[in-house]
């Protein structure tokens, strides 16, 4: 869409560590800021998966079901942040992410192996309908 320049994108990895591979691309297909949509959310996981396969230590179960403790991690700390920065920091506008972060969230909740902290947070009254 953009030209020239524009074209160019900036990863922020001021604090970056070394941690799971399934969190850095829960990061890069769950972008805090700009919705991702989930049809190519989709591709993105799919073409990992694919470029993976061939590894034979690679288990495809295994990663997805830490793609989605890690998306579900990542947004919790995600929700906190925005409610922290409205609330401590006057910054309201930061919220205009929490309808992103939460359908991210309950994608990563729809996990079977994430079924009981999906239900916990139902029962604190998260919602997950925006």
């Amino acid at each position: 869409q953009n030209a020239g320049i524009r074209q160019v994108g900036l990863i922020d990895f001021q604090d970056a560590m070394i941690g799971p591979t399934a969190y850095d691309l829960a990061s890069i297909v769950q972008d805090a800021r700009v919705t991702i949509e989930p049809g190519l959310q989709a591709r993105l996981l799919s073409h990992y998966l694919e470029s993976r396969r061939h590894t034979p230590s690679f288990d495809e179960a295994a990663f997805l079901k830490a793609f989605s403790i890690m998306s579900a991690q990542r947004n919790c700390k995600l929700a906190g942040i925005w409610v922290r920065l409205m609330e401590r920091d006057g910054k309201p506008g930061y919220m205009k992410h929490m309808p992103r972060t939460f359908r991210y969230l309950a994608a990563a909740l729809s996990h079977p192996e994430l079924a009981p902290l999906r239900d916990w947070c139902l029962r604190m009254g998260m919602d997950f309908n925006d």
